[in-house]
């Protein structure tokens, strides 16, 4: 709710009459209390702010008559109540009004107080009310007008008048918010005169009063008891009374807000807004409906089917003074229309015009209730003005940390820019401060300004586009000067007067209008104005408030009208001074348009587009128009539109009625039939004029330069058809370029062989020249160096055949052609390209002057896997197989010496497989060659000792015989040896076969036989040797290895080699775990005490004895199978018997 609680602090400003003693107390919410008492006078008056929470006012209805006025307010539930009209036979004389009901008499002798829902006020005596009005609720008659805007009245026609008496009164403040019931008691010594009593209204802050019945009727009664008491005595019963309830509770019932309106739409009215939502050039009507906002298009002579929309309806919310009271139009989008903004609750709101209706809301600055914009020193200052200078119309707004402005993208609102410290504690929170912000272009720098007035005078932020906070001062209109007062601050206007692009500051002062122009960095002068005085009748609300500025005649300088109470008057800026008065419409007091509901909406647009402002206003019967010609008002334009039947009469509706603009605002004229530059002349030197051109004329008629004619850029053409002459252009305009020949015809003789040498003169290319002839042969198709079609060229019509060169694939195409009149083949092969060979096994070759060079062969193109054949790659033929001789592989282990016969592998002999063991089965496997299973046969160890068996393929001890001694072993003495299971002497005997020993003797050992002498020495041979015979006769026993004679070394040699045979690592078998691998590996296992040698020291039998080391093959695998057995079963095989003996082994 708006609340100018500062616009008139009526109990404020009382003074302190010399000798009284004056007491304010606050007896109830929004009730202030002023006692006087002196020698000759005592006073109780009761200031009411008709806009605080729960208060309201109550007159009294036909069945509550006759009664105190304390019974009155006891009734109603009121905190306070005075006496009414004087009344005759218990009827009030003059209107009376409760809860609606009328029932008293109106005459001319009376006038009244009425109050509604939104408003309140005092009228005249003489205007005769024959039925009330719809907003009016409440009322009570008067005896007289005390008080007639701010002046005391004087003169009395009545006699009663004069004397001093008892008497009551009601009065309002300038604003209408503070109501004020006044009781001054009887008595010659302490009553008053009517003169009297209007002086002390006026010192209360009464700007209109009514004096109520008095002398014995008069008393005011509170709810503590009653305050002043009748001059009899008694408290007097009277016909109706006025109640003010005051409990606190509830929203105010008689907030008059239409003067709050009036200056809060005086500011939005001033800038560059514009009501022009469909963009085309015409200001539209638009306002706020119960409904929503809907603007209706302007005609040109009226207006035409309402736009509308659901946005700002009273079910949202937007029948709140802090809501609707800040709906504004502008373009913030630049695209030429008026858009809608408004400050909801949670912040600034704006819809973009569609030029048929409203898009999709935009979100602007959050001006919240929650952080306190919902106060009228803030939200009343919002406005729209492009202070960034893009074409888009910005929000700015004060707070209490002062102005800031938010710039529009067009699809939104960008950071804050810093504006001027108008702050609440600088002192910008009081009405005469905010409620005088302006906008406009100070400087003329194409950016709107932001002006107001501080305590000393105007000042003005200029925009940077960046911020506003570089202040120049502006006229001194300070609190000195008087403009704390509504009726001259709130007329203050920042206009482009002159029409030089820089927006000037006028104001109404008490003496008049007065005007100072922009310097672009301050203010001049003032200039004095039409005299708008307080004395002429000028410092009413109701004229004061509505001086309206705009181009009345087009000239692009700004004139002015105002409201005078017999109607509009306006007066035009003639370039040094304001011209005289021209009428306008006759919205007159008579005619009602001083009434609050309507001189606010008064404002001038241009509403046919022609450049000229024209004048509009809301009336009870609904919108009137009056457009301007140039010189005068036609006659008015009755729309039908917003009137009170329709419901439009309340503030919430009528109070937000826009019509404004489109303003004229200095720019670069273009041609549009628009005076974009506001010099009064459309399209003089606009922007596209004088620029060289093609009309759609032909040839040099074409040639032209652009004008603006109609409001549209036009090609003029510059020259005009002349005769064709020969010079490359149209001169006669009919689209064809030296036609007919111009300067040609005549014979001509050219420097050139027969038969070109003779022509005619012709135009050609500008300019006149000799022609060849048309000559005979209509081309020139032979190779022979001549011209014969007269061309200039010889021979450029031969057309050569189509020839071929090289081999495929390396050929080509080529042609004959014509050089020097000579025909020549013109044919290049390709060379080092790539060419296929045609047979497949050899890689692709390379063209080579124009023959293809096959590559080499592929490998393995032609392998057959056939090693009996030959594999060749031969061009042309492709893969050959021929048979070949020498040694091959069949894939059959069982078979040796494979060898090739006619191409394929043909098998050698079968493999020998005998081991020599008679405890295997010999076998040949194709795929892995010999194997040997173990065999259930007889077998002999050759021990006298023992008796064996065959087990798992080894020859096995099975039994030993007692006391029979091994061969080899030592029976007793130093050189005994054990013979045939029995000890003998250290002598050898002959062998069964001596010639096997040579001069030694034959010993019966196992295995096989060996020869032995008496042996000398113990020594021992090396391990991985074998004994053989010396030359001295001297030998080892090769069973246990121990050498005889000296020559140790000699005796004992290495074993003969087989060096087509190695040994393989063996795996380990899983059934045998680890030892068969062991055993495989030749190495020493501790457990068993049997030493392998490993395979560099195998050997095969030697020259000269039996040795041990002559085992075959076979039976040294079956070794090696019984060794690893050995480690399983912990047993020695009978051909390893001999503990700690060292076997040496052949290759496997």
């Amino acid at each position: 709710m708006i609340e100018f609680r500062h616009v008139v602090l009526a109990y404020a400003v009382v003074a302190n009459v010399a000798g009284a003693t004056d007491t304010w107390t606050t007896p109830y919410p929004g009730v202030r209390q002023l006692t006087r008492v002196n020698a000759g006078e005592r006073v109780v008056a009761l200031a009411v702010d008709l806009c605080a929470r729960g208060v309201a006012v109550r007159a009294t209805k036909s069945t509550e008559a006759m009664r105190t006025p304390s019974s009155f307010r006891a009734l109603v539930g009121a905190q306070a109540a005075i006496n009414g009209a004087p009344f005759q036979s218990g009827v009030p004389r003059g209107l009376a009004l409760g809860d609606g009901e009328a029932w008293g008499v109106d005459d001319d002798q009376f006038g009244w107080f009425a109050a509604g829902p939104d408003r309140v006020a005092i009228d005249l005596p003489e205007h005769v009310l024959e039925s009330p009005e719809g907003w009016m609720k409440q009322a009570v008659g008067g005896d007289h007008l005390l008080v007639d805007d701010g002046v005391a009245e004087s003169a009395f026609g009545s006699a009663g008048c004069s004397t001093a008496t008892a008497r009551s009164a009601v009065g309002l403040s300038l604003d209408r918010q503070t109501l004020w019931l006044v009781a001054i008691e009887g008595g010659a010594a302490t009553g008053k005169t009517c003169a009297e009593a209007a002086e002390l209204l006026v010192e209360l802050g009464a700007y209109d009063a009514l004096a109520l019945d008095g002398g014995a009727s008069t008393s005011l009664s509170l709810e503590s008891g009653l305050a002043v008491a009748p001059s009899g005595g008694a408290e007097a019963i009277v016909a109706n009374h006025l109640a003010v309830i005051a409990d606190g509770v509830g929203a105010p019932a008689a907030c008059d807000l239409w003067m709050d309106e009036a200056i809060v739409d005086a500011a939005a009215l001033s800038g560059t807004s514009s009501t022009d939502m469909n963009g085309d050039g015409k200001a539209d009507l638009c306002a706020r409906a119960a409904v929503g906002w809907r603007c209706y298009p302007s005609t040109g002579a009226g207006f035409g089917a309402a736009v509308a929309t659901t946005a700002l309806s009273d079910a949202d919310g937007w029948n709140d003074e802090s809501n609707r009271a800040t709906i504004r139009v502008g373009d913030v989008t630049g695209d030429g229309r008026a858009d809608l903004c408004a400050r909801a609750d949670a912040g600034v709101v704006c819809w973009p015009s569609t030029g048929t209706g409203w898009g999709t809301s935009i979100a602007g600055p959050l001006l919240s209730d929650a952080t306190g914009w919902n106060a009228p020193e803030y939200f009343t200052t919002l406005r729209l003005s492009d202070v960034t200078g893009d074409g888009r119309e910005d929000v700015c707004a004060r707070g209490k940390d002062g102005l800031r402005c938010w710039p529009s993208t067009g699809a939104g609102f960008g950071e804050a820019l810093l504006g001027p410290a108008w702050t609440d504690e600088a002192g910008w929170s009081a009405p005469d401060r905010y409620g005088t912000i302006r906008t406009g272009d100070v400087n003329g720098d194409g950016r709107q300004d932001v002006c107001g007035r501080g305590p000393d005078g105007m000042a003005c932020a200029l925009s940077t586009g960046d911020e506003l906070t570089d202040l120049v001062a502006g006229p001194a209109w300070s609190d000195a000067a008087g403009f704390t007062d509504v009726r001259y601050w709130s007329t203050i206007r920042l206009v482009d007067l002159d029409g030089d692009g820089r927006a000037d500051l006028c104001a109404r002062t008490s003496s008049g209008i007065e005007c100072s122009f922009s310097t672009g960095t301050g203010f001049g002068a003032p200039v004095v104005g039409p005299a708008l005085t307080d004395a002429s009748g000028w410092g009413d609300l109701d004229n004061a408030t509505t001086l309206r500025f705009g181009d009345l005649d087009g000239d692009g300088r700004t004139d002015l009208c105002a409201r005078a109470n017999a109607g509009i008057r306006c007066w035009r800026w003639l370039g040094g001074a304001f011209g005289p008065s021209i009428n306008g419409p006759s919205w007159s007091d008579a005619a009602g348009w001083d009434d609050l509901r309507n001189y606010p909406s008064i404002d001038l647009a241009d509403l046919d587009g022609d450049g000229r402002a024209d004048v509009c206003g809301r009336a009870p019967d609904g919108v009137r128009c009056a457009r301007f010609n140039g010189t005068a008002f036609a006659a008015e334009i009755a729309t039908g539109l917003l009137t009170d039947a329709s419901g439009w009469a309340g503030a919430p509706y009528a109070g937000t009625l826009r019509f404004s603009g489109p303003r004229c605002a200095p720019k670069l004229e273009v041609c549009n039939g628009v005076d974009d530059d506001c010099d009064g002349v459309a399209d003089d030197g606009p922007a596209g004029g004088g620029v060289p051109c093609t009309t759609i004329g032909l040839g040099i008629c074409a040639a032209g330069v652009s004008a603006c004619v109609s409001g549209k850029i036009t090609c003029k053409p510059i020259g005009a058809a002349m005769d064709e002459v020969c010079n490359g252009l149209d001169d006669d305009c009919d689209g064809e370029t030296d036609d007919g020949d111009p300067g040609g015809g005549d014979t001509c003789t050219l420097d050139a062989p027969p038969p070109c040498d003779s022509g005619h003169l012709h135009c050609s290319s500008g300019s006149v020249a000799c022609t060849v002839d048309p000559p005979a042969a209509p081309e020139d198709a032979d190779c022979d160096s001549l011209d014969d079609d007269c061309d200039g060229h010889t021979d450029e019509d031969f057309v050569g055949a189509i020839v071929a060169c090289g081999v495929p694939p390396c050929d080509a195409v080529g042609v004959i052609v014509c050089v020097d009149g000579s025909t020549q083949v013109s044919c290049t092969p390709p060379d080092g390209a790539p060419c296929p060979t045609g047979t497949p096994c050899l890689a692709d070759g390379v063209c080579q002057e124009g023959v293809c060079t096959p590559g080499g062969p592929k490998p393995g193109a032609c392998d057959d896997g056939d090693s009996c054949t030959t594999d060749l790659c031969e061009s042309g033929v492709g893969c050959s197989h021929a048979p070949v001789s020498g040694s091959c592989e069949d894939g059959d282990a069982c078979t040796s010496g494979d060898s090739c016969s006619t191409g394929g592998c043909v098998a050698g002999a079968q493999v020998d497989c005998d081991d020599h063991n008679p405890c295997t089965h010999d076998a040949c496997n194709s795929a892995v060659g010999c194997t040997y299973a173990p065999a259930a046969a007889a077998c002999d160890d050759v021990d006298p000792c023992t008796e064996t068996v065959c087990d798992e393929g080894s020859c096995e001890v099975s039994a030993r015989t007692p006391g029979c001694c091994s061969a080899g072993t030592s029976c007793s003495g130093p050189d005994a040896r054990c013979v045939d299971g029995e000890c003998e002497p250290a002598t050898c005997e002959p062998c069964d076969d001596d010639s096997a020993c040579g001069a030694a003797r034959c010993l019966s050992v196992a295995p096989g036989r060996a020869c032995a002498v008496r042996c000398d020495s113990d020594a021992v041979c090396p391990l991985g040797t074998r004994c053989q015979p010396l030359p001295d006769g001297n030998a080892c026993l090769p069973e246990s290895g121990n050498c005889c004679g000296d020559d140790v070394e000699g005796a004992c040699s290495p074993p003969e080699a087989h060096p087509e045979l190695e040994w393989a690592e063996a795996e380990p078998d899983p059934a045998m775990g680890d030892d068969v691998g062991a055993a495989a590996d030749l190495g020493t296992h501790e457990g068993d005490g049997i030493a392998l040698a490993d395979a560099s020291s195998t050997h095969a039998g030697s020259p000269g004895g039996c040795g041990v080391g002559g085992r075959g093959e076979g039976e040294w695998l079956m070794l090696l199978a019984a060794l690893a057995l050995a480690r399983r079963r912990r047993r020695f095989h009978a051909r390893a018997a001999m503990r700690n003996m060292t076997v040496t082994t052949g290759p496997e």
